[in-house]
C-alpha cells in the first residue's frame, strides 16, 4: 500500500498494489463518513489482517476495507500544528502520535503532544496519553506499555505509558529526560533503546526508566529509522554516515560501516551548521 502524488490539484491517493502480478489492484481518493475528501496529504499507512490504516495530514485516522480500498471507519484527532500524525498497528489496537492544540478527552487544552489507543476494529477510544512536547516519531508498544519520546519540549522526555485499567487519561509510569529531541525507538525483553538528536542512543530499563547504558556518535542517531535489536547486538543508523553495531547489554561498540550517500551528506552538514547556529 503506498500513495501517490496526483497533479493537476488533486487529492493524493493510497493505491494497493500487487507486486508478483505488477499490477494495482485498487486507488483510492479517501472518504470519510460525511463524503468530504479526508486528506491533503499523510504521513504513513499500515496493514493489519483486512484492513489499511492511514494518518492524515487531515488529523485524521482511516481504516480501510484492503481488498476494495472503501472506507470502514474514521476517528478524528486533536488538531496538529507540528508533524503530520504516525500510527503504528500493535496487538489489535493503533497507537497514533502528534503534537497540537485541542480540547479532547477531558484535557481542557490539549497544548503538548498525545498518543492515542484506538481499537482496530471498531475505531473506538481506548485512551489517550498527554506529554510535554510534540512527537514526531511514531510510539512503541510493547508487554502492555506504550513509548513515546518528545520532539519541543526542554528537556526533552522519553515516555512509558502502561496499557492496563480503565482510565480514559493516562499519564507516564516514568520518564526520562533525553539530551537533545527524541527520535526513533526499539523494544527489546526489559530494554527500550532510544535515539535523539545530539547524537546519544539510550538503553533504558523499561521496568524502572533508568540508564542502563548510552553510546555517543557524531550526529544524530535513528533519525530515520528505529535501531534494530538481534542476537544480543543493537544496530543503529547516523547521519555522519556510519551504520553502527553495539552490545545490547554494555553497549560497547563492535564495529561500524561506511554508508554516507550525497542525501545523508547534505542532512549531515545541515545538522553540523544548525549546531553552530545554537552554540
Amino acid at each position: 500500500y503506498m500513495g501517490v502524488q496526483m497533479q493537476s490539484g488533486e487529492p493524493p491517493r493510497l493505491c494497493a498494489y500487487d507486486p508478483l502480478g505488477q499490477r494495482v489492484l485498487w486507488t483510492a481518493a479517501v472518504l470519510n463518513p460525511t463524503g468530504r475528501r479526508a486528506w491533503r496529504g499523510w504521513k504513513m499507512s499500515a496493514a493489519a489482517g483486512d484492513m489499511v490504516f492511514v494518518a492524515t495530514d487531515d488529523d485524521q485516522v482511516l481504516a480501510l476495507r484492503a481488498q476494495e480500498g472503501t472506507t470502514f471507519w474514521s476517528f478524528e484527532l486533536p488538531r496538529s500544528s507540528f508533524h503530520s500524525p504516525t500510527l503504528t498497528v500493535a496487538g489489535g489496537r493503533i497507537y497514533v502520535t502528534g503534537g497540537g492544540k485541542a480540547g479532547f478527552v477531558g484535557a481542557s487544552t490539549l497544548s503538548y503532544g498525545y498518543v492515542v489507543a484506538l481499537d482496530c476494529t471498531s475505531g473506538d477510544l481506548m485512551w489517550i496519553g498527554v506529554t510535554k512536547g510534540k512527537i514526531a516519531h511514531a510510539a512503541v508498544a510493547a508487554d502492555g506499555r506504550v513509548y513515546v519520546g518528545d520532539h519541543e519540549s526542554h528537556p526533552w522526555q522519553l515516555y512509558c505509558i502502561k496499557e492496563d485499567g480503565l482510565r480514559r487519561l493516562r499519564t507516564p509510569c516514568w520518564k526520562y529526560q533525553l539530551e537533545g529531541h527524541a527520535h526513533g525507538g526499539a523494544v527489546d525483553g526489559n530494554t527500550a533503546y532510544w535515539g535523539c538528536y545530539r547524537g546519544y542512543l539510550y538503553a533504558i530499563d523499561t521496568q524502572t526508566g533508568q540508564l542502563r547504558w548510552r553510546f555517543h556518535a557524531e550526529g544524530s542517531l535513528a533519525a530515520r529509522g528505529a535501531p534494530c535489536v538481534v542476537g544480543g547486538s543493537v544496530f543503529v543508523g547516523c547521519v555522519d554516515g556510519f551504520i553502527y553495531g553495539l552490545d545490547a547489554g554494555t553497549g560497547a561498540l563492535r564495529w561500524k560501516c561506511f554508508m554516507l550517500d550525497d542525501e545523508a551528506l547534505s542532512l549531515a552538514e545541515g545538522e553540523r551548521a544548525d549546531r553552530k547556529r545554537r552554540s
